[in-house]
């Protein structure tokens, strides 16, 4: 096996690390000797796990590593992870000549042909919310109440599951994530599967109160990389002596400055410096862009965040690589395999800083001598949400005590024996007191077995008792879906005018579509996919708000509506707490459901009818000289 894994990295023109060596040994001992086998995997930002996924894949493809697995399906915890490694693989698999290997994705973007909502190729990329509401027979991306929602979860207990980024999942403030990561492993070790953890910036502390939690871990291994080999108790250490000389010249001038100092600092720098501005919240990056724009061209810089529309965020992308500045947020932290000099950060744990520094001076290997120094300046005058107070506060007392003393802070070699390491700098800021504190849902644990225990439970049975309200009000705070801005506002002034706007309407999505996402949707449903209504949104369209559209040949009704909660209340009959309280509860697919229901009854509609949301009112998406800034 390491043989193969050896072949493919040397054709992709990467280099297979020591590291990855050892954990190909020790994966390919623990399918052999047990079918249930866990390994927990912490190597460096940068180290080559993702390209070892998809070295995985192929051997599952080509049944060279179990009989009983079907494919692999990386599980990440955001979105544009599962784009960037999306890319990734399609170039992979073409370099290796392997197109007959079917590569999928599935995750609230649109990735045309290679949405893969039923987890069926060979090689599935997707985020948590997706694989555990497959893994609970909530069919994603399915509104059809008859959805073979047994597909998807049939595939997970046949497939080789990899958990990647773990530690975004395991934090204090995470109790449902986390509680759906123990659950989910413990269900695939129960199936008598192999499961892989992998993270870089995961303490062993925190590793082992997770293994604490997981009832079917009987076969496990913590594999670490370290400044000397040790296997111990179920430890693994590594010490790759060629990753440390790597990272021996290289020096991170790490600093501590308020947030006021950032324009002056931009403007010091020298011209050749790329540089990469991290803030914790979309606003403050907006603000940051103002600020900065006064002084420096807007066409050299780039904004990325999540509340981007599709179309601008994939010309960002385009644009990322071709500019010396660009402004963040946590979205950049993780998966971009980006390269800068100087790293400017809001306070944040300690996991995520090691994240952010990690897109500084990525590969010392193609840079000269003279620019392996790097520059980390951290903003330490900003509120410290969304994180922990707590964590966050540990976090700025362990740098500032290791900055008192000589030497830089190795932001990249692991050494726990180190007090400059990052290594031993994590274990000191996740202590057993900080990790205790996480523990599991224990209701949701209860709801999840109750969901699981019964056969017959069908997807039906799950909206109409509104558990999909419950599931995704765990997985996220509110409703989330990537949006479209429609420029042009539409008017029904009289029954005459249905028709034309409904033929300028499907007109205008589909045109707005294929700008923003380089493909034409097939049908309403591909397109209203990716539309939906914010709650300041005034798009207007009065009386009868009916259009009709064709899908396929077949003629089909919708409502097409404005979210404004003065409507929704009043078809509810609830007040304006109760609403609000219940969006900010991820309920919005039940009262999508309501409103269909009413209004079939109202209006006697008799034809297949769904909902669309409309985005409109493009004054509240922010565009600063031709650059979009997304909504703040």
């Amino acid at each position: 096996m390491i043989s193969y894994v050896d072949k493919i990295f040397r054709k992709l023109g990467l280099e297979l690390r020591k590291g990855i060596e050892v954990l190909t040994e020790y994966l390919e001992k623990g399918l052999k000797e047990s079918k249930d086998f866990l390994l927990f995997v912490s190597l460096p930002t940068g180290y080559g796990k993702s390209s070892f996924t998809f070295t995985l894949s192929t051997l599952v493809y080509q049944g060279e590593l179990r009989d009983d697995l079907l494919n692999v399906i990386h599980v990440l915890p955001m979105k544009s992870i599962v784009e960037d490694l999306l890319d990734k693989a399609k170039s992979w698999r073409e370099n290796l000549g392997l197109r007959d290997l079917k590569i999928g994705a599935q995750c609230s973007l649109p990735l045309g042909s290679y949405k893969d909502p039923m987890f069926l190729r060979d090689l599935v990329y997707t985020t948590l919310d997706s694989y555990f509401l497959n893994f609970m027979k909530l069919t994603v991306n399915v509104r059809s109440s008859t959805a073979y929602f047994e597909t998807p979860r049939a595939v997970i207990y046949s497939s080789f599951s990899i958990f990647d980024e773990a530690h975004l999942f395991i934090e204090v403030d995470e109790q449902n994530a986390f509680t759906i990561l123990v659950n989910s492993i413990d269900r695939l070790l129960n199936a008598k599967l192999p499961v892989l953890v992998m993270t870089a910036t995961l303490p062993t502390s925190m590793i082992f109160h997770t293994l604490n939690y997981l009832t079917h871990a009987k076969n496990y291994l913590v594999l670490t990389l370290d400044s000397y080999e040790e296997r111990k108790d179920n430890i693994i250490r590594v010490f790759d002596k060629d990753w440390n000389e790597r990272f021996n010249n290289v020096l991170y001038k790490t600093y501590f400055i308020k947030s006021n100092e950032i324009t002056r600092l931009i403007t010091n720098l020298e011209q050749s410096r790329k540089v990469l501005i991290i803030r914790n919240t979309v606003k403050r990056a907006f603000e940051t862009y103002k600020l900065i724009t006064e002084k420096a061209d807007p066409s050299k810089i780039v904004v990325l965040h999540g509340r981007l529309r599709v179309c601008d965020r994939i010309k960002a992308l385009e644009r990322i690589e071709k500019v010396r500045l660009v402004i963040a947020t946590q979205v950049i932290e993780a998966g971009v395999d980006l390269d800068y000099d100087v790293l400017i950060t809001d306070i944040a744990p300690l996991a995520q800083l090691i994240q952010r520094v990690g897109r500084i001076i990525r590969d010392p290997v193609k840079r000269k001598e003279s620019e392996l120094v790097g520059e980390v300046y951290i903003t330490e005058d900003v509120p410290p949400q969304p994180y922990p107070p707590e964590l966050v506060e540990r976090t700025r007392q362990v740098l500032k005590d290791v900055l008192k003393s000589p030497g830089d802070i190795l932001w990249r070699i692991p050494d726990s024996k180190n007090p400059k390491s990052y290594l031993n700098l994590l274990n000191q800021v996740y202590t057993n007191e900080i990790s205790s504190k996480l523990s599991l849902n224990n209701e949701l644990i209860f709801k999840l077995n109750l969901i699981d225990s019964y056969a017959t439970l069908t997807r039906h049975d799950l909206i109409r008792y509104n558990v999909i309200d419950y599931l995704c009000q765990v997985l996220r705070e509110t409703f989330l879906i990537p949006v479209i801005v429609l420029k042009k506002v539409y008017e029904i002034k009289t029954s005459n005018d249905i028709k034309k706007l409904s033929e300028g309407l499907a007109d205008a999505i589909r045109k707005e579509l294929e700008t923003s996402l380089s493909f034409s949707p097939k049908t309403l449903y591909e397109a209203t996919y990716y539309v939906t209504v914010p709650l300041d949104s005034n798009y207007v369209l009065r009386n009868r708000q009916i259009i009709t559209f064709r899908d396929n040949s077949v003629e089909k009704v919708y409502f097409v509506y404005k979210l404004r909660h003065e409507e929704i209340i009043q078809i509810f009959e609830e007040d304006a707490k109760t609403f609000f309280d219940n969006l900010s509860k991820g309920t919005f697919m039940s009262y999508l459901s309501k409103v269909e229901n009413r209004i079939r009854k109202e209006l006697r509609i008799e034809e297949p009818f769904s909902i669309i949301g409309i985005l409109g009112n493009s004054e509240h998406y922010y565009v600063i000289d031709d650059t979009p800034l997304g909504y703040i």
